[in-house]
């Protein structure tokens, strides 16, 4: 890259850098990207989405960003993504020195078949002689095709090794919630089904928790979206330390997150979600440019078990309704079935 070059991108990340800085949006790395593509100019369609969000009076926040990663970055690298044209050039390079090896050896064996029909009617030894030359340039043919067909093998083998890793990684981010780093809701739905197909052949029981940040509107509005960020990934790394490796937590969509928890009865799922309830509560939530305290976080929590014959809307479906009884109740709560809701709101 020539220095000039060198020197204009350094100064388009210098100013997506400042534009993350002065709206006070993280400076994650597909947040940088979408900055840096805003500022190169190389989206019109990203540009003039970016400038009607300058326009409003909210100004850019990080769930704007998020949004315009959605609909302008994002969909386009998938669609692009490398992986499946390496894949396909790989194997297509070995479909072709398969070919020519198979080629090779069926060329290999017609001249077998024809040596030993002159060699059952008798030749003479002149043409013995050609015979025998004609072979073995057929066997050295064949061995450089073999050869060929081995170094490609060996070549590819660490590529494909490589390219395996890079789908697992994709895969991985691909079940992830960008903003809070656990599972998202398509990760939940494919656990929730596979965890269903197991219960549905054992006595094994299977616990569902759904859980929703109270009031979490308030925070956006009162503190901005940055504060409401700081929430989600309070709750998020609340349900990480306090389950176990066989359980999973996602982001269930929104404000609203989910747990499952395999060969759980009713009484550890209620008595988890009593403690998710008060691990979030007993966290103060601070204002990172002042250290100032500006309240705390309370979730109300819908706990249930899969019963026998349902299906995984269903299942989520009644634990729902668990949760908005955990509401109606007050909020700050844990309802599991038709229980009355256990723990209170502290003061």
């Amino acid at each position: 890259m020539s220095k000039s070059r060198t020197e204009g991108v350094i100064g388009l990340a210098a100013s997506a850098f400042d534009i993350l800085k002065r709206h006070s949006i993280p400076p994650y790395p597909q947040f940088f990207e979408l900055i840096f593509d805003y500022e190169a100019g190389r989206n019109p369609e990203l540009k003039s989405a970016m400038e009607a969000v300058f326009k409003a009076d909210s100004g850019l926040a990080a769930n704007d960003v998020r949004s315009l990663l959605d609909g302008h970055i994002q969909p386009k690298e998938l669609a692009s993504s490398s992986l499946p044209e390496r894949m396909r050039d790989k194997m297509d390079a070995m479909q072709d020195a398969v070919d020519a090896a198979m080629t090779s050896a069926s060329s290999f064996s017609g001249s077998l078949d024809n040596a030993r029909e002159n060699l059952e009617r008798g030749i003479s030894v002149p043409e013995m002689k050609a015979l025998t030359i004609r072979l073995l340039d057929e066997t050295r043919h064949t061995q450089a095709a073999n050869r060929a067909l081995e170094e490609k093998i060996a070549s590819s083998r660490e590529d494909l090794v490589q390219l395996q890793r890079d789908l697992a990684l994709v895969r991985r981010e691909a079940m992830l919630d960008p903003l809070t780093r656990i599972a998202n809701r398509k990760c939940f739905e494919e656990t929730l089904g596979n965890f269903i197909n197991e219960a549905r052949g054992s006595v094994a029981p299977l616990a569902l928790l759904m859980i929703d940040i109270d009031h979490f509107k308030r925070f956006n509005d009162q503190f901005g979206h940055q504060t409401g960020d700081q929430v989600l990934r309070l709750v998020a790394t609340t349900l990480k330390s306090t389950i176990r490796d066989s359980d999973l937590a996602a982001r269930y969509g929104g404000e609203e997150f989910v747990v499952v928890l395999p060969e759980t009865e009713l009484d550890g799922a209620m008595f988890l979600a009593e403690k998710i309830r008060r691990s979030v509560y007993d966290k103060k939530l601070l204002r990172k440019s002042t250290n100032e305290i500006i309240g705390r976080v309370t979730a109300s929590i819908g706990v249930g078990i899969y019963r026998a014959g349902e299906t995984a809307d269903q299942f989520v479906d009644r634990v729902d309704g668990y949760l908005y009884e955990a509401k109606r109740h007050g909020r700050n709560c844990v309802v599991g079935n038709s229980t009355f809701p256990k723990a209170a709101r502290e003061t």
